[in-house]
């Protein structure tokens, strides 16, 4: 007999050993969120004694995950994608669907933006967006695929038209002569370190060091994505290297930026433990 491979587990099912109580208190602490949601509701008071408590036992719950997948992080990960899923679905429609496609429909919100009308043709707007659903229908799926084509292609030209008009005014500003015959500063006092550097006098014309090292850095990237002569000879291939080492750089320092967000956001957590553990503590002593 062949020895069976081990499969991956299923997201969502059960762990192994895991115990078959657990879904039963897992419901059973959703219900008890439900009913202190509805408590702070109606009860100031209560809602200023519930929200740290709630929070404290939320942020270990996620931390539990730190020691090994059980189903405490997998409750309350179920719970934050679901409430992240209907704050978007409520934002979207109480910010963009009601006041710009609902109400417009309504003959009272036209008559109080003083149309003589509603504007009942915005009703064609819930026929093409019914028209993703046919994905499920794989006679009518075509009609999926037109939609997609032509919110594509209206995504292309809205983010070209913000390309020209924001991108490429920058890229245009971002190329500067790295000598020039006048001062950039103009007389005014550099207020930061940078500014004193990249403003360097050299007899009668002025140095910009920054400039050059954005061309620099420019010719060399782009050298290192040109594939159309091979990169053998020195001149296509010591720039291609150092816009290779350019790229990680950049990217090392994205990256870096990433992790210390994240670090930043960890600490926020913490800092809310400690702070909520002062409290209770001060509490009790009193």
């Amino acid at each position: 007999m062949t020895e069976q491979e081990p499969r991956d587990p299923v997201p969502g099912a059960a762990l192994e050993n895991e115990a078959r109580f657990w879904p039963v208190i897992l419901l059973g602490a959703m219900a008890l969120l439900i009913g202190i949601g509805i408590l702070m509701h109606y009860n100031e008071g209560a809602k200023a004694q519930w929200v740290p408590l709630l929070g404290v036992l939320m942020t270990l719950g996620i931390f539990s995950v730190l020691y090994k997948e059980n189903p405490v992080f997998r409750f309350l990960e179920h719970i934050l994608v679901g409430l992240a899923t209907g704050f978007g679905v409520l934002f979207i429609w109480f910010n963009y669907l009601e006041p710009n496609w609902y109400l417009a429909m309504m003959p009272n919100a036209a008559a109080q933006a003083g149309e003589p009308h509603g504007q009942w043709w915005l009703i064609f707007a819930l026929l093409l967006a019914l028209m993703f659903y046919t994905v499920y229908f794989p006679k009518l799926s075509w009609m999926n695929r037109f939609l997609i084509g032509v919110m594509m292609g209206w995504s292309a030209g809205f983010a070209f038209q913000g390309f020209v008009s924001v991108v490429a005014p920058q890229l245009r500003t971002s190329f500067k002569p790295p000598v020039t015959g006048y001062d950039l500063m103009q007389g005014q006092a550099a207020e930061h370190i940078h500014q004193q550097m990249n403003n360097i006098q050299i007899g009668p014309v002025w140095f910009h060091p920054f400039a050059l090292i954005f061309i620099v850095v420019l010719l060399c990237t782009m050298a290192y994505f040109f594939f159309s002569v091979e990169h053998r000879t020195k001149w296509i291939r010591q720039p291609a290297n150092a816009g290779r080492y350019f790229i990680m750089i950049a990217l090392g320092a994205i990256f870096g930026t990433t992790v210390m967000g994240r670090i930043t956001l960890l600490i926020g957590r913490l800092d809310f433990l400690k702070n909520t553990f002062a409290d209770w503590w001060q509490a009790l002593v009193k």
